[in-house]
């Protein structure tokens, strides 16, 4: 054991009755070192060997002579010790004497005489005190070893107390001059926003919110500050930010928290960028030192030009597309996300719209300058019916009428075609046709060319020979054209015209030969096409004259109603169309329908609304026969949809909405982000190896005794300060302790800036050292969750415990938080990001802190799952306790702590987690239940014992102050009788 080996207390004491009494001492030293850990961030366990007693003016005194930390845990029911590091005199037992009996021992020769040959003998040390104290009556030394709880913080810290004229401690004092002072010297600055900084300003060691910028701001501008750290808020970070850019800007710093986590937490963050050893601790000094040369040696400025070139592309890329989704289009007077929330409305009515029409520039102009009162007409043309009917209902679909009377004339009309004037003209017709040997006619424009035919051949018959047809007559018809053949010869042009002249009726004059040849030649050819018979004769059959009229007659009505449905096209004309459909249409058009009821109004109405561009969207409301109810929100749909389809083929920025792109492009910059942000501490880390190489090349007395202290295991901060002082400041610019060790620092050391860290955890007198020695004082801290209280270091009774509780109310004031913001000015951060039910947050939120805190939602609460879980332990029954009563920590309790743990570690390792109990005995039951079990899991070893922010930890309710987890497991750790 002395050899710094590991042992059990069962080891050492083998006597059972002993044992028993030397168990429940163990427990309220390893409970109090706990507390004097967690909560004060000191190391108070020690192995006193040789214990001095002695009175003084009627008081009596106890001390040991010499000191060796010693480690002490919990090992199931026993306890395991360590002794570590090497031993020293105990300091205020050669201040005690020296005060009191004028007696100065030198510690460093009494210290040697408990060394010899390498081996640890304290009993020369003890003979050597009692030499000295011979002639002190009652004074006694006992060769005893005793583990406790040995510390004693208050006379370093009054020593330390001096040069107490610093414009914050004066201020805080009531000096109004200070206090004009600093508030004539504080002059906020704006924090350049992070879409505008250049990437070589960016070198944060993590991310931080615009809160915590403007935070980081003031503090680089040297401001001194007071910061409001709301839980969740990233308070632990900031103060990694603020310690890194500092540093950066050549800086020293002090932090100080009077909590272990904390100072751990800021120590992790730092090494987890690279950044091992900056901050420095008295208790670590020389392997901090040790990893701040490593890191110095092994330190290589990254590449990061490409990168920063390709985030400042990527950025000004988002950017833009940002811009371009919040800007206002001119055209129409909303930005692609307003579309979007319109849209979204109009999909979330009961009935939503389903029009995939696009309008135009042309409509979307008129329904940006007036989209109610176009609403208001096509409401007003759906209530006349206007959608009733469709293309496919009535033939009237889409007619528009000046008038009413045009209206029923054109209905008139109709109804006399379907009903009278064109079954007469295909029954006199088909009779006509069925004499020749032409073929049956297919429209009524072919029958109009049958006619035209036919009576051309009937006045031709009245002037040539039918032989006229029997053959071809180019040649006579070239004969007598100006323009012949020049190869036909005088004879043979004769001749073809006297042969002309003998097709002619006789007593027949022919004025223009030519022109006649001509047409009976088309009319030959055309009789060739539409007879059935090849090579007959064109003959007249009887009644040509009667059809004719007829056909005209029905042929002008056709026409008329062609020129009223708006026929454009010749294959839309109704004379064109087959005999079979322009029946059914003519019928169609004949039956009676409500389509023509209104026609004028509507027609009104309609022609606005088409000269508005929206007739499109018109016709397909008739197709769908959309009620009157939904065409406005029809309208809606096709404005916003087409406007924003306008708007994302025509601003490049949005890149079209093509989501592959945009998600592409946001990986492409996440990825260059985190490689910037990740290269803020390398980047730091180079600097600081530069300094340290510059340091080594100026200073060589001073690291060759840097070396020989780091080699002897002698390196003392008061003899690195004193052989080193140029160095020790370049290789730790960084100090990370207590407010209760801060007086261990040389009087000579000063700091530009001092980080208080949960500052309304202790009084502004524990932190008066801290400040005195820095111009630039920023507190982190939270009035809420923090409030000082009184402790003692030593191992009491339960008495002691509770009377120092009763006084820890009227210490809240006089936090050095509180103190401070009277003084200096406050800046919070308000947005939480440790995500959580609004089960406790909302109730926290609205209790304690007026709403101020700024959650992230939970993705449970949108899913209707709560955050708070209740497990009823069925079996958690005991036998009560014989002093206390209270059935304290049931086994079944334990058993189902140990499985919602273990499920944590398997389903959530990433995340963080915390066991509270009320219960002391139960929080030591459940920590030992749960190594137990994970040392049969060896896959879970990292996120029980691995190196983390927020490790696991099993804490009572009053070690639990100011901790905070992502998930929190609450044991009551008490029970029922058997009997209920």
């Amino acid at each position: 054991f002395i050899t710094g080996q590991k042992i059990l207390l069962s080891a050492l004491i083998r006597d059972d009755v002993a044992l028993r009494k030397a168990r429940l001492a163990a427990g309220r030293v390893t409970d109090k070192a706990t507390e004097m850990r967690t909560v004060r961030g000191l190391e108070t366990v020690h192995l006193g060997v040789g214990i001095a007693k002695w009175q003084f003016e009627g008081e009596s005194f106890c001390a040991p002579v010499l000191l060796r930390p010693l480690a002490i845990r919990r090992y199931g029911r026993d306890f395991e010790l360590k002794l570590k590091r090497h031993p020293f005199v105990n300091g205020e037992l050669l201040a005690a004497l020296r005060a009191q009996f004028g007696i100065t021992i030198d510690a460093r020769t009494l210290l040697d005489l408990s060394q010899s040959e390498g081996v640890f003998k304290p009993q020369p040390v003890i003979d050597r005190l009692r030499q000295m104290v011979t002639g002190v009556p009652g004074f006694v030394v006992q060769p005893r070893l005793v583990a406790s709880s040995f510390h004693n913080v208050a006379r370093h810290m009054v020593a330390d107390a001096r040069a107490l004229d610093t414009p914050v401690l004066q201020a805080v004092c009531g000096s109004e001059i200070a206090k004009g002072q600093l508030d004539a010297a504080y002059r906020p600055v704006t924090a350049t926003h992070p879409n505008e900084r250049a990437p070589e300003a960016d070198r944060h060691l993590y991310d931080a919110d615009a809160e915590q910028d403007d935070v980081l701001a003031q503090i680089v501008h040297g401001h001194s500050v007071v910061v409001r750290t709301l839980p969740g808020t990233g308070g632990t970070q900031t103060v990694v930010n603020t310690i890194g850019e500092l540093v950066r800007a050549g800086k020293r710093v002090l932090v100080v928290s009077p909590r272990r986590s904390t100072l751990d937490g800021i120590s992790h963050r730092l090494s987890r960028v690279g950044l091992a050893g900056l901050a420095t601790t008295p208790q670590l000094l020389r392997r901090n030192l040790v990893e701040a040369i490593s890191r110095n040696e092994a330190a290589t400025a990254p590449a990061l030009r490409d990168i920063d070139d390709a985030l400042v592309r990527l950025r000004g890329v988002l950017l833009n597309y940002n811009e371009a989704l919040t800007h206002k289009d001119q055209r129409f007077g909303a930005s692609a996300p307003d579309a979007l929330r319109a849209l979204t409305r109009l999909a979330a009515l009961p009935q939503p719209p389903t029009t995939t029409v696009r309008l135009d520039d042309r409509a979307l102009g008129h329904l940006t300058l007036d989209r109610s009162s176009i609403a208001e007409d096509i409401t007003e043309a759906a209530r006349l019916g206007q959608f009733e009917y469709g293309p496919s209902d009535s033939p009237w679909y889409g007619v528009s009428f000046t008038t009413t009377e045009a209206a029923r004339s054109a209905y008139s009309l109709a109804v006399d075609l379907a009903e009278s004037q064109l079954p007469r003209l295909i029954s006199q017709a088909n009779e006509l046709i069925e004499q020749t040997t032409l073929r049956p006619y297919e429209t009524i424009a072919e029958l109009g060319v049958y006619l035209r035919l036919l009576m051309g051949i009937r006045d031709t018959l009245d002037r040539f020979s039918p032989e006229v047809f029997d053959r071809s007559i180019d040649e006579i018809v070239a004969a007598h054209s100006s323009r012949s053949d020049d190869n036909m010869s005088a004879g043979n042009r004769r001749r073809l015209r006297k042969l002309a002249r003998e097709y002619v009726r006789p007593g027949v004059h022919i004025t223009d030969m030519y022109a006649r040849l001509v047409q009976i030649q088309q009319q030959r050819v055309l009789w060739q096409r539409y007879s059935t018979v090849v090579g007959a004769r064109p003959d007249v059959p009887i009644g040509i004259a009667d059809v004719a009229n007829t056909f005209q007659t029905a042929y002008q009505g056709l026409d008329e109603l062609d020129r009223v449905l708006g026929a454009q096209h010749d294959s839309e004309r109704l004379r064109s169309m087959p005999l079979v459909t322009l029946a059914r249409r003519t019928t169609d058009l004949a039956r009676e329908s409500e389509v023509l009821k209104n026609i004028q109004e509507r027609t009104t109405i309609v022609e606005r609304l088409r000269a508005a561009g929206l007739e499109p969207l018109l016709e397909d409301l008739s197709e769908r026969h959309v009620p009157v109810a939904h065409v406005a929100a029809e309208l809606e749909q096709a404005w916003w949809q087409s406007a924003l389809e306008r708007m994302l083929q025509t601003n490049q920025a949005l890149l079209s909405a093509n989501t592959a792109v945009i998600e592409r492009l946001e990986a492409d910059y996440r990825l260059v982000d985190d490689a910037h942000a990740g290269a803020g501490g390398a980047l730091l880390a180079t600097r600081l190896a530069d300094a340290w190489r510059l340091g080594v090349a100026e200073h060589r007395a001073e690291a060759l005794a840097l070396r020989e202290l780091l080699r002897s295991g002698e390196a003392s901060l008061q003899s690195l300060a004193r052989q080193a002082p140029s160095l020790l400041g370049v290789l730790a610019p960084v100090w990370v302790l207590s407010p209760y060790e801060v007086a261990t620092l040389p009087p000579e050391m000063r700091f530009d800036t001092t980080v208080l860290v949960d500052a309304g955890a202790t009084t502004l007198v524990e932190n008066v050292g801290a400040i005195r020695r820095a111009a630039q004082i920023v507190a982190f801290g939270d009035e809420v969750t923090q409030t000082p209280s009184r402790f003692e270091i030593a191992v009491r009774g339960n008495g002691t415990d509770d009377e120092i509780a009763s006084a820890g109310e009227d210490l809240h004031e006089r936090s050095a938080y509180l103190q401070l913001r009277k003084v200096l000015p406050e800046l919070a951060l308000t947005h939480s990001y440790r995500a959580g039910g609004e089960d406790l947050t909302n109730l926290v939120n609205s209790r304690f802190y007026g709403g101020d805190i700024v959650s992230l939602p939970w993705a449970g609460t949108f899913l209707g799952h709560s955050s708070l879980t209740i497990e009823f332990v069925a079996d958690g029954q005991g036998l009560p306790d014989q002093q206390t009563g209270a059935v304290e920590s049931t086994d079944g309790e334990v058993d189902r702590v140990v499985q919602l743990v273990l499920q944590h570690a398997a389903e959530r390792p990433r995340e963080s987690l915390m066991v509270l109990t009320a219960s002391t005995r139960h929080s030591v039951r459940v920590q030992q239940a749960v190594l137990q079990a994970f040392s049969k899991l060896p896959q879970y070893r990292d996120f029980l014992l691995g190196e983390r922010a927020e490790p696991f930890a099993v804490l009572t309710l009053e070690q639990a102050m100011a901790q905070s987890r992502d998930r929190v497991i609450f044991s009551v750790g008490y029970g029922r009788t058997p009997h209920g």
